[in-house]
């Protein structure tokens, strides 16, 4: 009987060991891909505020098509920007 009660008490705590085993790897996991999109989301501020000062792409001389701000800024969901540039062309 004891023996059995002993078995029963190893596997719990084996069990209850890979439990929070696997649980922290999970949770890692979730860390390095919230700081990934961390990562993203600057470099998509830094592109958005190269658009802002328009006179980015003039510089560098660029292609001579005219840039389409407008169909560029909805692809990347910049509404905002969108408008203000309706208000001030």
């Amino acid at each position: 009987m004891t023996s059995l009660f002993i078995l029963t008490l190893c596997l719990f705590f084996c069990s209850l060991h890979l439990f929070f085993y696997f649980l922290s790897i999970f949770v890692m996991i979730l860390i390095h891909f919230h700081k990934n999109s961390k990562k993203i989301g600057k470099k998509v501020n830094k592109f958005k505020q190269k658009i802002r000062g328009n006179n980015s792409f003039k510089k560098r001389g660029g292609s001579k098509t005219k840039f389409n701000k407008r169909a560029f800024l909805l692809s990347l969901g910049l509404r905002n920007t969108i408008r203000h540039y309706n208000r001030n062309p």
